[in-house]
């Protein structure tokens, strides 16, 4: 965040800022598709659940059975849709590292077809597909030193002897994967090529938020507002019909550090929120507007 300034201005000096520079692509690199942005996958766990408002399971969904299956929130007008949100919101996801769970390793996709593909398989071969080049050149990219022998990858170095000839012959998907970097949860190749592409999209887009001066500029209360009343927490209570959840959803809610509360005590934006009409902000602007005497969102 720091290398690649993706820092927010702070609410209390720097409230706007104006990175915008019209010579940046903002579109997403054909790497970063294919594999940075593919790190989650190793996060994914074998059961996405039913939580009540207790958080107690009251339904295990194994994601064999359940993966591109729309049925399962969508049935009975969506009733199942809090429970799913609160599984998400109270269950730690897997460590980013080379293990996959067999859901998506060896079952993926098996509905409605068994026995199902391999979701790294279709990252190497993606990768492929699209000409992304191999790992060692992404690591020159980034300013890394480039893997000369397989030994650097110790305990894995055998099996990748026997599937590539030479180290500039891997993977890009692969090879980042397997890279550890302590005290960080994605590792030095992929955090560079994500920084890296949210700076462009950052420097890429005429309408960021934080920018000022221009005809869908938020005023400096507006922006003060939107940086210090922001939740994801409550995106998912406004959404999902939760009633309890933790303050940060970015963190497993603790006892004292992170207790989950009542949706009405997390700050919302209504104090930044205007009449919609013809002095409307900017955001409402974006959000809404009038087709054939509809209001469409």
């Amino acid at each position: 965040m720091q290398r690649f300034e993706l820092f927010s201005g702070d609410v209390d000096e720097d409230l706007f800022s104006d990175p915008y520079d019209e010579d940046i692509n903002p579109q997403v690199l054909n790497s970063v598709n294919v594999a940075a942005h593919r790190f989650g996958h190793s996060q994914v766990t074998n059961e996405q659940n039913f939580f009540d408002e207790e958080g107690n399971t009251v339904a295990i969904n194994k994601l064999k059975y359940i993966l591109e299956s729309p049925r399962l929130l969508q049935q009975h007008n969506g009733i199942h849709v809090p429970f799913l949100g609160r599984h998400l919101a109270c269950t730690a996801s897997n460590k980013i590292d080379n293990f996959f769970v067999s859901g998506m390793r060896n079952t993926l996709l098996r509905l409605p077809e068994p026995p199902g593909s391999d979701i790294v398989a279709r990252n190497i071969q993606r990768g492929r597909d699209q000409g992304v080049s191999g790992y060692n050149t992404w690591r020159k990219f980034c300013g890394l030193e480039p893997i000369k022998l397989f030994k650097k990858f110790v305990n894995l170095r055998e099996a990748l002897m026997k599937l590539y000839n030479d180290p500039d012959d891997i993977d890009l998907f692969v090879g980042a994967i397997l890279e550890k970097d302590q005290g960080f949860d994605v590792e030095p190749t992929f955090q560079c090529l994500l920084g890296f592409q949210y700076q462009r999209m950052k420097q890429g887009d005429r309408f960021l938020y934080e920018r000022m001066g221009q005809v869908f500029s938020f005023t400096k209360e507006q922006l003060r507002s939107i940086k210090e009343n922001a939740r994801v927490s409550k995106i998912f209570c406004l959404n999902l019909g939760i009633n309890r959840i933790q303050e940060n959803m970015f963190l497993l809610p603790e006892r004292n550090l992170n207790k989950r509360i009542t949706c009405d005590d997390i700050p919302d934006l209504s104090l930044w929120k205007e009449t919609f009409g013809s002095n409307s902000s900017s955001l409402e602007h974006c959000l809404l507007y009038e087709h054939n005497n509809q209001l469409i969102l």
